[in-house]
């Protein structure tokens, strides 16, 4: 069994919270409808057709997000996360034993937890995060490895095959050469496929946890101060209320553009023959941040900087496009660009977004469309430097 080193034992502390007691009666929470509009109310109902708010039945394809309202305090991220082949994340968990066939862990959210290595992905230590990010993303990005890869923190890579977590750290077999590395110098660690992974297509929303997981479960309903769900494996059980941020059911009316990959993109600097150094993002600013306009933070959304316009096929899919549009808060103070959005061909709407002004909401019309163009360009200061924008949260709302 491992020792638990210091920067593990947060996620033993976030188990205290997980005990809280909160009242399913007394559970208040935020249904975001498809089209934006929200209700709070106590949370009655919880299953995979939907919810009840008070009085007030939702179905599932009707609802964007449920935002559950907690006491509990988010913990600061410490301890390893392990990421499954669905892409679903286990935030701070604490590595209790590995063997050969299942990781053993715990978390904040249930005490003991067996993964088979088949459905995990990667483990990555929260020390990579810090002072390798950019290496970091870059190796969970690639190709599945054929054999089983080590990340150290120094940078270097490793190919072999994992044998187990012991005591002393994690042992690992290179070229029939058998090492134990000590938990403080990984950075991460990929699992080799050795079977086609299959989704649960029973499955219909994301849970996000305080701690930063995200879960792919079906609801079951509500059990006390618990909400129950059937997770990857089939298994279910039940999740204090108190841990839980949101719920996003999937296959509703609403789909976020960053889901969708455009038909194609036109890209230029102000200076031609220059570099493009911020390229457009999913779901994170031109400058590869958090998207955030004024003081208010998406988790979802476009970034893009001038030129560029991105270009969607709607095939007469959908009935309204919203989005909050305006400059990103990391651009420089006089920062100043143009936009605006073209359905079928024709201009609807534009504006001049400059660095520090308010967001502006943009609800279009797009039954029967074909095609949808968002365009940044060079604003009336004619330059393109610091030109960051965001077309945050946006989203396309099926009939």
């Amino acid at each position: 069994m491992i020792k638990t080193p210091k920067y593990m034992l947060a996620a033993s502390l976030l188990l205290a919270l997980a005990m809280t007691s909160v009242s399913a009666a007394q559970l208040n929470v935020t249904v975001v409808q498809a089209d934006g509009d929200e209700m709070t109310g106590s949370l009655k109902e919880l299953n995979a057709e939907g919810a009840t708010i008070e009085a007030r039945k939702f179905a599932s394809r009707d609802i964007t997000q449920i935002k559950f309202t907690t006491a509990a305090t988010p913990p600061v991220l410490t301890s390893p996360s392990v990421i499954l082949r669905n892409q679903d994340v286990l935030s701070q968990s604490m590595i209790v034993n590995g063997g050969d066939t299942k990781l053993t862990l715990k978390t904040a959210w249930i005490e003991t937890l067996d993964l088979d290595y088949k459905s995990i992905d990667a483990i990555v230590f929260y020390a990579a995060s810090k002072k390798m990010p950019d290496m970091l993303a870059g190796w969970l990005k690639g190709a599945p490895p054929k054999e089983d890869a080590l990340l150290l923190l120094k940078g270097e890579t490793i190919s072999g095959f994992y044998e187990k977590f012991t005591d002393k750290g994690l042992s690992f077999n290179a070229g029939g050469q058998s090492k134990t590395y000590a938990l403080d110098q990984i950075a991460g660690l990929r699992i080799a496929a050795t079977e086609k992974f299959e989704a649960n297509k029973t499955l219909n929303a994301t849970l996000r946890l305080i701690d930063g997981s995200t879960l792919t479960v079906k609801p079951l309903g509500l059990e006390g101060d618990s909400v129950k769900v059937e997770a990857l494996d089939g298994k279910s059980f039940r999740l204090n209320t108190s841990t839980l941020a949101s719920l996003e059911f999937s296959g509703g009316r609403m789909i976020y553009l960053s889901a969708l990959n455009p038909k194609s993109v036109d890209q230029k600097p102000y200076v031609g023959g220059a570099p493009i150094v911020f390229s457009w993002r999913k779901d994170r600013s031109s400058a590869n941040g958090p998207i955030k306009i004024g003081e208010t933070v998406y988790d979802k959304g476009i970034g893009v900087h001038s030129y560029c316009k991105l270009v969607y096929d709607l095939n007469g899919e959908y009935a309204k496009f919203i989005s909050d549009v305006g400059m990103d808060a990391t651009a420089p103070q006089k920062a100043e660009c143009a936009w605006k959005i073209v359905v079928d061909g024709k201009d609807v709407i534009s504006g001049v977004a400059r660095a520090g002004s308010d967001k502006k909401t943009v609800r279009l019309d797009v039954a029967n469309a074909k095609t949808l163009e968002l365009i940044c360009d060079f604003g009336p200061d004619d330059d393109d430097a610091g030109d960051r924008l965001d077309f945050a949260k946006a989203r396309l709302i099926k009939p």
